[in-house]
């Protein structure tokens, strides 16, 4: 159910769909449109202390961490990214990782981050 999100931060807003649904059945794939922040941040997850991406969460207007990697994305620090992805459900049996495999179907927009800034913490 896709509907049309404006970023709240003004400098970097951009028109996009973001469909706000998971799969229900093991195997089955969903597109996804996700903003990735400039900088790697440490994060704590299922095998302790490692790097993690930032994705921007349109409901709450915040950065969130993103534990899962990102099939076929290079990431350069420095840029602003809104990605095209296609989530695959690794099934109920999955343990110690997410629900979902991540794979970059695109790169919408590659943006260098302003200087000054922040994840707001």
């Amino acid at each position: 159910m896709p509907c049309c999100c404006m970023n709240s931060f003004a400098s970097l807003s951009a028109d996009f769909t973001t469909p706000h649904f998971r799969a229900d059945l093991p195997g089955e794939e969903y597109i996804e449109i996700i903003t990735i922040g400039p900088y790697i941040q440490r994060c704590y997850g299922a095998h302790g202390e490692r790097d993690c991406l930032m994705e921007y969460n349109e409901d709450s207007g915040q950065w969130e961490f993103f534990y899962e990697g990102i099939q076929g994305f290079d990431f350069e620090p420095g840029f602003i990214y809104t990605l095209e992805v296609r989530l695959e459900d690794r099934g109920p049996d999955i343990q110690d990782v997410g629900q979902y495999a991540y794979h970059l179907v695109k790169i919408i927009e590659k943006k260098k981050a302003p200087a000054d800034f922040s994840y707001g913490w």
